[in-house]
């Protein structure tokens, strides 16, 4: 699995404006679920959540603070399915979501620390 996002443009002429708004993208071979305008930190730390979760249950949901929808996790055998708004995508593994939400939330500490410089 592989998740990639793109940073909103930050407001040059206000330094509190840090807040990593955004499009995300969860790739897993020819499948992507993407959403735009969304708070990326909020979403990393959902799917890891989710990812997590599934070693106790086979289905999770996850409140992302400024959505009115959760983020949906579902164990099928060693897949999960990760649902969102009525899109979804399957990928191999709660692990491999687990890696790539670690690896994509450390991209993103590493672009706003070097947008905020």
């Amino acid at each position: 699995m592989e998740i990639r996002f793109d940073l909103e443009p930050v407001d040059a002429t206000d330094p509190n404006d840090i807040d990593p708004v955004g499009t995300i993208v969860l790739i897993e071979g020819a499948q992507r679920l993407d959403e735009q305008y969304v708070y990326l930190d909020s979403w990393l730390a959902a799917l890891l959540e989710g990812a997590e979760g599934l070693a106790e249950r086979d289905r999770v949901e996850v409140d992302l603070i400024e959505e009115p929808q959760p983020l949906i996790f579902e164990r099928k055998q060693e897949a999960v399915s990760i649902s969102f708004k009525g899109k979804s995508i399957t990928v191999q593994s709660a692990e491999a979501v687990r890696v790539a939400a670690v690896t994509a939330n450390q991209r993103l500490q590493n672009e706003r620390a070097f947008k905020s410089s």
